[in-house]
């Protein structure tokens, strides 16, 4: 049984004997913690007793948890910071007569995390919930999720069931809803609740005491608009796409051709920025460089610039030819303090220019030269 308090998130479970299968595991190389896998999940499904551990930090509990059984689990800083208390979040937990895997899932639930075993540890990462929110869970998000977590369908289905549906009105939503959920299998309400969604097509999260549904399509836009704090400095274009994806939590496809007509492996980018989101980083690089974006349900797929060919690289009509040499870089700032760094090609500058520019890039290396100099010992 659980009980969420403002100060310290408190969630209590039963269970019975201690796990003597991994007290005094050490860390391992990657081949050997590997092969550790199948200990560690083993020793998650032995019971636990005895273990009582009261409003504490969430990593003192898994400290102490790996004391008492053996088994180490480790969270990120930065999943730490979307609980509501980041890392000062304190949660209760006693074991005694269950699983150890069954406690934690208990545990943690309510905080919209999920754990996996990844060679000799357990990883704590966000349940897909958590990853959608794209932020810092609140007090009452957390008890709502415990609700669903302990309580059946039924929570669900009644008259007074905090759901909001921001769905075509047209389409019926409550009515399939109420369908899909008496199609489901028995379960908790947060597991019927995936179900139905899965069932159909929709997605949802929550926003202080009410669940929301609505359709992936609007999800991912929702998730495109959401502020972040952007830090990428010399990193290919090709792999910044797929990082920001990454980042958002938003899937990024990319249209076969549209990358290699820009040559996008060759352009190498800075991207630091303040509370930027994935939509404006995408349509800042598409400025730059022609490429589009389009959103649906499945994510963001990534275009060739319009009129331009998806499947060849040939000159896109303004002298640029992406098989040319690269034979210097230019760095472009944009107005929101961003920069990107595009390559300049073989034959796209006149003779004069030439001049000029291995002039300039003459003077630099002097310059560096003397810095070096005035510096060395």
């Amino acid at each position: 049984m659980s009980t969420l308090q403002p100060a310290a998130l408190m969630t209590r479970l039963r269970a019975a004997a201690l796990l003597p299968l991994l007290c005094l595991l050490p860390a391992a190389p990657l081949a050997a913690a590997q092969e550790l896998e199948p200990l560690v999940a083993a020793a998650l499904d032995q019971t636990v007793s005895d273990l009582r551990i009261e409003n504490r930090p969430v990593r003192e509990v898994l400290a102490e948890v790996e004391q008492r059984t053996g088994v180490r689990t480790v969270v990120a800083d930065e999943v730490l910071g979307l609980l509501p208390y980041g890392a000062e979040t304190r949660i209760s937990i006693v074991l005694d007569g269950v699983p150890l895997r069954r406690g934690m899932q208990r545990a943690f639930v309510a905080l919209g995390l999920e754990f996996r075993v990844e060679g000799d540890r357990v990883l704590l990462e966000p349940a897909p919930l958590l990853q959608r929110l794209g932020r810092r869970l609140s007090i009452d998000e957390s008890a709502l999720l415990e609700r669903l977590a302990t309580s059946s369908a039924e929570f669900l289905r009644d008259a007074e069931a905090p759901l909001l549906f921001r769905l075509d009105p047209a389409t019926r939503p409550q009515e399939r809803f109420a369908a899909a959920l008496g199609a489901g299998s028995a379960g908790t309400a947060l597991q019927r609740l995936d179900n139905a969604c899965d069932a159909l097509e929709w997605s949802w999260l929550v926003e202080g005491s009410t669940v929301v549904l609505t359709t992936r399509e609007a999800d991912v836009r929702r998730r495109i608009d959401i502020p972040l704090n952007l830090r990428f400095q010399r990193i290919p274009l090709d792999e910044l796409l797929l990082a920001l994806g990454r980042q958002a939590g938003v899937r990024i496809t990319i249209e076969p051709g549209s990358l290699g007509a820009i040559a996008a492996r060759e352009q190498i980018v800075d991207l630091v920025q303040r509370q930027m989101s994935l939509g404006q980083a995408l349509e800042l690089i598409g400025g730059s460089t022609g490429l589009r974006h389009e959103v649906s349900a499945a994510g963001v797929r990534i275009l060739a610039p319009a009129g331009g060919s998806a499947t060849s690289a040939a000159s896109d009509g303004a002298g640029r030819d992406p098989g040319r040499r690269v034979i210097a870089h230019m760095m472009m700032e944009t107005a929101d303090g961003a920069s990107i760094l595009l390559p300049i090609r073989e034959g796209e500058l006149t003779p004069a220019e030439l001049e000029r520019l291995e002039a300039r890039r003459i003077e630099g290396v002097r310059i560096l030269r003397a810095q070096l100099s005035a510096a060395a010992p």
